[in-house]
C-alpha cells in the first residue's frame, strides 16, 4: 500500500479551502480583500486541528472547525509558537506547505497590535 499521497501537497489541489487573513480589526471579514487571504486545503486544516488537540495546544480550542474565528495579536503570539512546534515535530510536506501559508498571516498579526487573524472555513 502506497500512502505517500497523504503527504504530497498536490494531493489536496481539489479540496475545499480554509482562509486565513491578518487584517486590521475594524475591517469586516466580508470586506477583507481577496489579496489579504491565504488558503489551505480543508483536509490539512483538519489535520492541523487534530494535531493541536493531540498535543493539547491552545489554538485547537480557539479555532472553530465550522465557523469563522478571530484571534487577536496576543493569541497569535501563542499560535505562532504552537505552529512552529508542529512544524518541527511533524514530517509532512503537505502540512509544512500549509503551515508556511498560515505563518505568513500570523506573523503579520504579531507585528501589528491592532490586527487580528481571521480564520474562515468555507
Amino acid at each position: 500500500m502506497n500512502l505517500e499521497d497523504r503527504v504530497a501537497p498536490t494531493s489536496f489541489d481539489d479540496d475545499e479551502v480554509v482562509g486565513f487573513s491578518g487584517t486590521a480589526q475594524d475591517v469586516d471579514i466580508d470586506e477583507t480583500p481577496e489579496s489579504d487571504w491565504v488558503w489551505i486545503p480543508e483536509t490539512l486544516f483538519n489535520r492541523l486541528i487534530l494535531i493541536g488537540k493531540a498535543y493539547d495546544l491552545h489554538f485547537a480550542s480557539l479555532i472553530d472547525w465550522h465557523e469563522d474565528s478571530v484571534l487577536n495579536s496576543k493569541q497569535c503570539e501563542g499560535f505562532l509558537a504552537e505552529l512552529e512546534f508542529i512544524r518541527r515535530i511533524v514530517s509532512d510536506a503537505a502540512l509544512h506547505e500549509a503551515l508556511d501559508r498560515i505563518l505568513s498571516a500570523v506573523v503579520t498579526v504579531c507585528r501589528h497590535n491592532t490586527f487580528v487573524l481571521r480564520v474562515s472555513p468555507l
